[in-house]
């Protein structure tokens, strides 16, 4: 009996993962509720400042024209290595 009590209350055991979880939630929720209670609605990640001033930065015609090429072409290059390897693969089988 009383190793069952340990195995549940051990430290990775289902009731500690269940109490840390509670209490990452109740921790988080405080935080949140605090940070609130200041006035501070719209905090952002650093990812999330990096994702909007890339989509928001202002790019030129010609920058945007110059990545379309290129993308172009590497799509173009793609294609052509994966028919060229199809061939290859089919010609060996066909002989």
């Amino acid at each position: 009996m009383r190793k069952r009590y340990h195995k549940i209350f051990a430290k990775g055991g289902l009731a500690m993962l269940f109490i840390n979880g509670v209490c990452g939630f109740v921790s988080d929720g405080t935080r949140t509720f605090r940070e609130a209670a200041m006035g501070q609605f719209h905090h952002e990640s650093e990812a999330i400042q990096q994702l909007r001033e890339e989509m928001l930065s202002a790019t030129s015609v010609t920058s945007d024209a110059q990545n379309l090429r290129r993308d172009r072409l590497m799509v173009g290059r793609d294609v052509r290595a994966s028919f060229n390897k199809i061939v290859a693969e089919h010609g060996k089988a066909a002989d």
